[in-house]
Parts: C-alpha cells; sequence; structure tokens
C-alpha cells in the first residue's frame, strides 16, 4: 500500500498581522538602547537627550532588547528627587516595522534614529590638515 503524501510540501502563505503602535502618553518616552546589563539596560531618551539606567518588565523579558532598538520607557517621578542617577522602565520593545510608522506619523524624528552612530560620525568628521 502506498504511503499517503503529506501536507507540507504545500507552501505556506505569510500573513502579516498589522495591529495599533502604542504610543507615548504622560511620564513616558522613547528610548534607544546603548549598553545591556542583564535585566537592567542604558537608553539615551528623547524627551530630554540623556541616558537613563532602565529595568526590563514583564512581558518584554520575553523579547530582550538588543543594542539600538527602540523602546517605550515609563519614568519613575517618584525617584527624581531622590537620587542622581536617573532609572526608568521598559515597558515596550518596537519592531522595525513599528518604529517605520512612528517615523511616518511624525512621533520620532529621523535625525534621532541611533546615537551610536551618530557619536561615531562626529568622532570621524575629524579632518587632518596636510604638513
Amino acid at each position: 500500500m502506498p504511503k499517503k503524501k503529506s501536507n507540507k510540501s504545500k507552501k505556506r502563505q505569510n500573513f502579516v498581522v498589522k495591529k495599533d503602535v502604542t504610543l507615548k502618553d504622560e511620564d513616558q518616552t522613547y528610548g534607544r538602547v546603548t549598553k545591556v546589563h542583564g535585566l537592567w539596560v542604558d537608553v539615551h531618551c528623547y524627551d530630554k537627550y540623556i541616558t537613563r539606567l532602565c529595568r526590563i518588565r514583564g512581558r518584554v523579558k520575553r523579547r530582550r532588547p538588543q543594542i539600538s532598538d527602540l523602546v517605550l520607557v515609563s519614568l519613575r517621578s517618584f525617584e527624581e528627587s531622590k537620587s542622581s542617577k536617573r532609572k526608568a522602565d521598559i515597558i515596550l520593545k518596537y519592531s522595525t516595522m513599528e518604529e517605520a510608522q512612528l517615523k511616518k506619523m511624525g512621533e520620532i524624528d529621523s535625525k534621532d534614529d541611533d546615537p551610536i552612530t551618530n557619536e561615531k560620525e562626529e568622532e570621524s568628521a575629524f579632518v587632518f590638515e596636510d604638513i
């Protein structure tokens, strides 16, 4: 008796599900990951262009942010006056498609793309004069 062929040979269609992009609220800002220290991450925030030490919270632990990923940061208003180090929490990690949507909507400037590469470009802009 011949073996029955499975349906594995059929091509699967990739469905792209569009979901609503989460925008920032009060006491939240967007930022780029600059360093990863386990559950703590250094994030360059776009509200005041400062670096904050952020903790990865809840469901974001499953999708750990890597360097230069765009994240949504919740600011800690109760710790602003207590310590000199600014701390915050990472609530959400954006995918590349969601990041493109945020740029289209005007939530993120294109100049804010990557603080790591922006620093390197400034350093390499130095021109040596001929002697």
